[in-house]
């Protein structure tokens, strides 16, 4: 989605120019002037704000391999080399993402930093971000000096940056200007092999805009809700986060229905067993529950339960081979299995009968038998020969 950026430069002379851009670049509004009043802005998604003061200073340090937190700790008291004044008085940040073995580190008083902001509160303006004009310069940029108004922004390859008059730009950069890749506003001074640009905001709001560049709104300035230290790490952790709770949610959801269906498929399998054993007709509540209670009547007896799995074994061929054959129950007790079969006649019940009197192994015998109709309810008892 496309945002909106809205541009503010706040000159060394204290006029502040504002524009309007897209993310592609293109011109929306302005620019124009802030005459010191309330104004009415647009609704945009970045409030930039780019300061070009004086008592703005940047110094290029090097980076810790490890502790880089604990280094932004402890910036305050390396500014203390670099320039005369109080710790306590001073704000000294370095950019949200720090990269490679070098950074940027900017520091400005904290009653000039007040200053710029109750400047942008009287036009009704709540930056996003406040950035040094200095820190859209140097090695890896697109320019090295910017001059406008006659003064020049500056980024030199010592690794000074900051904003003079123009005229003392040789002087404090330490190196021949010709050297440098000169920016040079219509109004200003020509400098040669300077390239010169229409305007100082027209040139800035083309420039990208990302967490390598010095923000100034950090620590005690860093708005509600964005991370003091800087670049929102605990943001993007806590999106991690989330999303390793919610792949881990999933996980489990698939786990539980994975079990699910494998329940479902065994309590089919048991059933069609069930079926089996039992015939169609059988109530079943809890297969499971039958069965076990069927061979808890056979007592505790580990042998007793082997032999009547192994008497069972031998009926149960027999009557699966005949579908109109249907088991109703067994007994088992003192080394006799009598099983009730239903069968759809008295001579399929005879049959059976035959058919189990032809194991040379079993003893078999008639039990009652009754009748429903032409069917046959017969029990048969069976154990093993002498």
């Amino acid at each position: 989605m496309s945002q909106t950026l809205l541009w503010l430069r706040v000159a060394p002379t204290g006029v502040v120019e504002w524009l309007c851009r897209d993310r592609q670049g293109h011109l929306l509004s302005g620019p124009g002037v802030c005459g010191g009043e309330l104004m009415t802005w647009p609704q945009v998604n970045q409030a930039i704000v780019v300061w070009a003061d004086e008592s703005l200073l940047m110094r290029r340090a090097q980076l810790p391999s490890s502790g880089r937190s604990k280094w932004r700790t402890g910036l305050p008291y390396l500014a203390e080399d670099w320039v005369a004044g109080d710790v306590g008085e001073l704000h000294v940040v370095a950019p949200p993402r720090l990269a490679g073995t070098e950074t940027w580190v900017a520091v400005v008083e904290r009653r000039r930093l007040d200053a710029l902001q109750a400047q942008l509160r009287a036009i009704g303006m709540v930056p996003t971000k406040i950035v040094p004009e200095a820190a859209f310069l140097g090695p890896g940029r697109a320019a090295d000096v910017l001059i406008s108004e006659g003064h020049a922004s500056f980024a030199s390859t010592a690794g000074l940056a900051g904003v003079c008059e123009a005229d003392l730009l040789p002087m404090v950069v330490g190196q021949d200007v010709e050297s440098l890749r000169v920016l040079v506003a219509a109004s200003a001074e020509t400098y040669d092999g300077a390239q010169p640009i229409e305007s100082a905001l027209l040139w800035l709001s083309r420039q990208p805009v990302d967490d390598s560049l010095v923000d100034l709104l950090q620590g005690a300035y860093a708005p509600v809700g964005r991370d003091q230290v800087g670049g929102g790490w605990w943001q993007r952790a806590l999106i991690v986060l989330l999303c390793a709770l919610l792949v881990h949610t999933f996980s489990l959801a698939l786990e539980v229905y994975q079990l699910k269906r494998n329940e479902t498929q065994l309590a089919e399998q048991l059933e069609a067993q069930f079926r089996q054993v039992f015939g169609p007709d059988e109530r079943m509540v809890d297969p499971a529950f039958q069965i076990r209670s069927a061979f808890a009547r056979l007592g505790p007896s580990g042998t007793a339960r082997a032999e009547a799995l192994a008497l069972l074994k031998g009926v149960a061929p027999l009557l699966t081979s005949d579908s109109r054959l249907v088991l109703q129950g067994f007994v088992y007790g003192d080394g006799t299995l009598e099983v009730a079969v239903r069968a759809p006649d008295a001579t399929r019940f005879e049959g059976l009968r035959e058919q189990l009197m032809l194991n040379r192994e079993w003893q078999v015998e008639i039990g009652s038998t009754s009748y429903e109709g032409q069917e046959v309810i017969g029990r048969i008892r069976i154990r093993r020969g002498a």
